[in-house]
């Protein structure tokens, strides 16, 4: 991935609600923003590019109505810079 971007992914195994996912990022667990607002859940894991401003990330279940009906743990991922020569 290049700098700036994150790929998320997103299961709930089980879940028959579940259309689309929400990515939310930021600087620590307690200052996330919306980094995506929806996104169609694809098969059993989606993978969602987003523009990444973590290093703390969650990740919100959608149902067909737009509404949030499940939610991650907020989680730390320490972030690989891509280095230039």
């Amino acid at each position: 991935m290049p700098d700036g971007e994150a790929k998320v992914y997103a299961s709930w195994n089980g879940s028959t609600e579940t259309v689309a996912w929400q990515v939310l990022a930021g600087p620590t667990p307690f200052k996330l923003a919306v980094v995506v607002f929806s996104t169609p859940r694809t098969g059993f894991e989606t993978d969602i590019h987003a523009q990444e401003v973590g290093p703390y990330f969650q990740v919100k279940a959608l149902d067909s109505c737009g509404n949030v009906i499940g939610t991650s743990p907020t989680t730390y991922v320490k972030i690989r810079r891509n280095r230039r020569k």
